[in-house]
């Protein structure tokens, strides 16, 4: 995989191909946005709050599984917790759009401060 920081030119190949691949789904992602919420789909706070939502129901599911009512091999417990967190990955591409940030640059930079703040042994 990727190198502690930013990873060298070997890896470019693999950066660059996930660059396109997030940039293809995002594109198809702000495209169903438009057409599914044409009157909230550029509203900020409309894609956060509907991602911190879809993250909630995650977080329930993960609830259910902690406290013992269900556990995760449960075929249709995967199926659900897979399913909101990627509602969770579509909204999070149309928030990266409508802030129009570069989220593999963003990625590099926040892992470089938390591998700094983290990764060390003090």
């Amino acid at each position: 995989m990727f190198s502690e920081s930013k990873p060298d030119k070997a890896s470019d190949f693999q950066i660059n191909t996930a660059q396109l691949i997030l940039s293809e789904m995002a594109s198809q992602a702000i495209a169903d946005g438009k057409r599914w919420f044409p009157d909230t789909g550029k509203n900020l706070f409309f894609m956060i709050a509907c991602m911190g939502g879809e993250a909630g129901e995650a977080i329930n599911i993960a609830k259910k599984i902690e406290r013992g009512d269900t556990t995760y091999f449960d075929k249709h417990i995967q199926h659900d917790l897979r399913e909101e967190i990627v509602d969770v990955f579509t909204y999070m591409l149309n928030v990266v759009h409508l802030l129009d940030m570069d989220l593999i640059e963003e990625y590099y930079k926040k892992r470089t401060f938390n591998e700094e703040r983290f990764g060390r042994q003090k």
